[in-house]
């Protein structure tokens, strides 16, 4: 009988630097603005993720933030399951 193999996915590499991303900061900055009219506060943000190692902007590595990324390798797995 054979054991299963776990299947395991790498980080993607800063664009930068070349360093894997184990890690990722991201920070988010909200601004909020009162409006007289509803009488409350309304909210806009932004985030930044950089790179731990070289502080990179990592916009082009995680153009929908880093929670929503996919590996391209898990995409795979799963298209051909």
């Amino acid at each position: 009988m054979s054991t299963p193999t776990e299947v395991t996915f790498d980080p993607p590499k800063c664009s930068a630097c070349g360093a894997n991303l184990f890690r990722v900061f991201e920070n988010s900055y909200e601004t909020y603005t009162w409006n007289v009219k509803k009488g409350t506060y309304e909210g806009d943000g932004t985030s930044k993720m950089t790179c731990p190692d070289c502080g990179a902007d990592l916009y082009d590595v995680f153009p929908d933030g880093v929670c929503n990324y996919v590996n391209p390798s898990k995409k795979a797995v799963k298209e051909s399951e």
